[in-house]
């Protein structure tokens, strides 16, 4: 807790530990214009000290989980795909397991699974893959993607019993796939 002084006498606390109540310090300025100007000044200081902790904290890790899912996504549209991978990972995390995280699981695990492929971590890349198939909310073309990348990701690992399996299973799951000239 931060508190001004008013010319009155009156003590008037404000706390600063969240932003938003540090927005309610610069009204409370505004609405008492009589403070002595000292104490204005050290209120206007504890301000900047909140905004500029707030505004050092932009990493890719920091933020909601929408905030989370936003910078991962915007490195992994501009094919910086480690930075990718530790945002998806990061979400997952630190949000993946509460309930308002099951809406983005989905979109979450499939753009950490064709990440993880760019950067070649073929085995981790398999663990994200089968968690990822187990996802309700997926297209067919993902649900098809998913399974080519999982017969790729045995096949790099060199388990070449079960990559033969998997890429049997895709071409019996998608016989129409335009993937299918690439398994032949």
């Amino acid at each position: 807790m931060a508190s001004c002084h008013f010319e009155s006498g009156k003590k008037r606390n404000f706390g600063l530990a969240p932003l938003a109540k540090a927005g309610s310090l610069l009204l409370g300025m505004v609405a008492f214009p009589r403070l002595h100007r000292t104490g204005l000044l050290v209120c206007g200081l504890l301000l900047l000290g909140v905004l500029s902790l707030a505004a050092q904290d932009d990493s890719p890790q920091a933020g909601t989980a929408r905030d989370v899912i936003f910078k991962a996504d915007a490195a992994y549209n501009q094919k910086r795909y480690p930075e990718a991978v530790q945002g998806y990972q990061r979400f997952l995390e630190d949000f993946g397991s509460s309930l308002g995280a099951e809406p983005f699981l989905a979109h979450v695990r499939y753009n950490l699974s064709a990440s993880l492929l760019q950067v070649q971590n073929f085995e981790e890349a398999l663990e994200v893959i089968r968690a990822a198939e187990k996802e309700e909310k997926l297209s067919s073309k993902q649900k098809e993607n998913l399974a080519f990348w999982r017969a790729i990701s045995l096949l790099q690992s060199e388990s070449y019993e079960e990559a033969r399996a998997a890429l049997v299973g895709f071409v019996t799951k998608f016989p129409r796939s335009q993937r299918r000239q690439d398994v032949a």
